[in-house]
């Protein structure tokens, strides 16, 4: 079989997308992936057949945060994409496919091409927060001049803005797409790309889907009042003082409970608890997509590692630097007695000494590296929050966007270490994770590392059971 992976993003797009390729290839079978340029040198170093899309986007690490783009310029932005999708992921489709995937909202083009060849198509997201559910607010996007907010947010309300802003930027750009290929417009954009049955390429420790029957949080609960404090019995009201039962409401005359539909309302075979707090999709939660690497580490991180304790590693993968983070982190080690292994990532960290207690690198095998540091420090991506996880080792996370908030909290939340905003105070977070090494080893065992294989095994099944080009013709 032959299966079409469509990815347009950074790393936490692309890295989990090529590793389900890798993965049918083992399994014996065909994947070209369709993601942008920056990828594809690896990529096809893995033996992944490779069709590029779009721009490089690394640049987006060292370029300067703007203004937000008008109206008009995001516009012609999204009809850019749209129409370069469809180009480069109907080229990757050109030989031919059994299924097509796409991973991350930005797969624009996926579902369509799919839908044109009639073969089935997945839609895999890899963070939960990017699937609407009324546990959670849809995720922050900063170049749409949004802010995160504290507080209780309403979920609900949150959630159908997105769907309007879905439409109101891609519906028309992907229509007309669509209509090229003499598909049928799309009414909701958000619906046709996520599906009613998302995958979810996350760990269900590190990041599950949240259940209907899920009991809060204890830690969200309010204090209950100390016993010493409640009142005395003498001053509670006298019996004399309460009202007459004659006074009390007749209970035939009490309002409904609000909040539950009316059975006319359910969809068919659905009951009340079934709809209360239930997000409507039917979501598959794989477990991550993570790439089996067994690259050696460098000789001279080696001898880094073997020369003292263990070191705090620190990296922000493919997000921007904050000025002067590196040198920030270096002292918050010092302070603590820790040396530090600086990747330099897509922002090139370069403002770090080159003393004998710092080492900068390049790329790196992670799955080797973490569990020999004494602390991950990163941007919050998921998968290296995945990866550190899955080794072990505490994190301290500074997230700056999107599901890197939700991973900071599922961190702190898990006892793994600290989440602070990049300006805040790294030494007392680097503190404080260093203490939850012990939580964090404990967990380390209940994190999945065969996602991919899962996700394999699901689609190989998915198009097996898909109709033949002559039984489609047939019908």
């Amino acid at each position: 079989m032959r299966f079409l992976l469509s990815t347009v993003g950074s790393r936490g797009e692309a890295q989990p997308v090529i590793a389900l390729a890798v993965r049918l290839r083992a399994l014996g079978h065909d994947a070209v992936v369709c993601a942008p340029p920056d990828f594809q040198v690896w990529a096809e170093s893995l033996g992944v057949e490779y069709v590029p899309v779009g721009p490089e986007v690394k640049g987006t690490a060292k370029a300067a945060r703007g203004s937000v783009p008008t109206v008009q310029e995001r516009r012609r932005m999204i009809e850019g994409t749209v129409a370069e999708q469809f180009r480069a992921v109907g080229a990757a489709a050109a030989g031919g496919c059994d299924a097509v995937v796409g991973g991350g909202a930005l797969a624009i083009a996926a579902h369509s091409v799919a839908e044109a060849l009639g073969v089935p198509y997945v839609y895999a997201a890899f963070a939960p927060i990017t699937l609407p559910s009324p546990h959670h607010a849809p995720p922050v996007f900063g170049m749409l001049g949004q802010s995160r907010t504290d507080g209780p947010v309403d979920a609900a309300a949150l959630w159908a803005e997105d769907e309007q802003r879905w439409n109101a930027l891609w519906r028309d750009p992907l229509n007309a797409q669509r209509e090229r290929l003499g598909l049928t417009p799309v009414e909701d954009v958000r619906s046709h790309l996520f599906t009613g049955r998302p995958w979810l390429a996350a760990d269900a420790t590190l990041a599950p889907w949240p259940d209907p029957r899920d009991l809060p949080d204890p830690r969200d609960l309010p204090d209950l009042p100390d016993p010493r404090h409640l009142p005395e019995p003498r001053d509670l009201p006298e019996p004399r003082d309460l009202p007459e039962p004659r006074d009390l409401p007749d209970p035939r005359d009490l309002p409904e409970p609000p909040g539950l539909p009316e059975p006319r309302d359910l969809p068919a075979g659905a009951s009340p608890s079934d709809m209360s707090g239930a997000s409507g999709l039917d979501v598959l939660q794989t477990g991550a997509w993570l790439l089996d690497d067994d690259r050696p580490l460098e000789p001279e991180l080696e001898a880094f590692l073997e020369a003292g304790e263990p070191p705090v590693y620190f990296g922000l993968g493919s997000t921007r630097a904050p000025d002067g983070i590196a040198a920030t982190m270096l002292e918050a080690a010092r302070a603590l007695g820790r040396r530090v292994v600086v990747s330099r990532g897509w922002a090139d960290l370069t403002d770090f000494s080159d003393a004998s207690d710092c080492l900068g690198i390049g790329e790196v095998n992670q799955q080797a590296l973490f569990p020999r540091v004494a602390a991950v420090v990163h941007h919050g991506g998921a998968g290296t929050t995945t990866v550190a996880a899955g080794a072990g080792t505490p994190q301290v996370v500074l997230p700056q966007m999107f599901d890197q908030h939700y991973y900071a909290e599922r961190v702190r939340r898990l006892g793994l270490g600290a989440s602070v905003p990049p300006a805040a105070d790294l030494r007392d977070a680097l503190a404080r994770a260093l203490d939850a090494a012990p939580a964090a080893r404990a967990v380390a065992p209940t994190i999945s590392r065969d996602g991919a294989q899962t996700a394999a095994d699901h689609l190989l099944a998915r198009a097996a059971s898909a109709p033949t080009p002559d039984e489609r013709a047939g019908s």
